[in-house]
């Protein structure tokens, strides 16, 4: 084909792949099913801690798993970029009752985060669950756990966790730095997201002088 054909035919070519990502993604959601009818019941966030006392200057090493209670196949994203400081959705973060009340440096950050992708959601069938912060899947940790100062008074402490899912607008997700909102594999996860909000368990252990 000469280069006069090709540019010829290119608009078609690129309309009949319009069309293709437009049925693969609705087939896609028609295999997955409707997520509509889940609220935050078919769901759980369990938070645990690996000791119930620490020596003072030891960091707490906490894990937290999110359960799909439901009989439905669905997607759920992990920590983003952002996400422990309510930048952006999926909001994930943690609240911590500390027995020194007094405010804590301010420490700023960047204001950009890194463009939402497809990998960022894990796809849970009924009864998964998975770990929003596991570093495998590329997900972020909680800036504000690894601050020593956080545990760094001696006495007893309530942490708490909190994810959410609430916002149905899929910029409030995407980052910034131009993330392609408009890649049909990312739509179907997003439309098979459930907008949610949980809090797990609280959590106490003591800081020993």
């Amino acid at each position: 084909m000469n280069a006069q054909a090709f540019t010829f035919l290119f608009p078609e070519v690129l309309m009949s792949m319009k069309i293709l990502f437009s049925i693969l993604t609705f087939l896609g959601l028609l295999i997955l099913g409707d997520t509509d009818s889940l609220d935050s019941e078919d769901f759980k966030a369990v938070l645990t801690v690996n000791q119930t006392e620490f020596a003072r200057g030891t960091m707490p090493k906490f894990n937290v798993r999110l359960d799909n209670l439901s009989d439905q196949s669905l997607y759920l994203p992990g920590s983003l970029d952002g996400s422990d400081v309510k930048l952006r959705y999926p909001q994930v973060y943690f609240v911590v009752e500390r027995p020194d009340t007094s405010a804590l440096p301010f420490i700023g950050r960047c204001g950009n985060t890194n463009p939402i992708r497809p990998t960022d959601f894990i796809k849970l069938n009924p009864k998964e669950g998975f770990d929003p912060y596991n570093s495998e899947n590329g997900f972020f940790s909680s800036f504000q756990l690894h601050r020593p100062e956080v545990f760094s008074k001696p006495g007893k402490y309530k942490v708490t966790f909190y994810y959410s899912t609430k916002s149905t607008d899929i910029n409030d997700y995407a980052g910034d730095l131009g993330p392609d909102i408009t890649d049909p594999q990312l739509l179907i996860r997003f439309k098979k997201m459930p907008h949610i909000e949980l809090i797990s368990n609280t959590i106490e252990f003591e800081i020993m002088d």
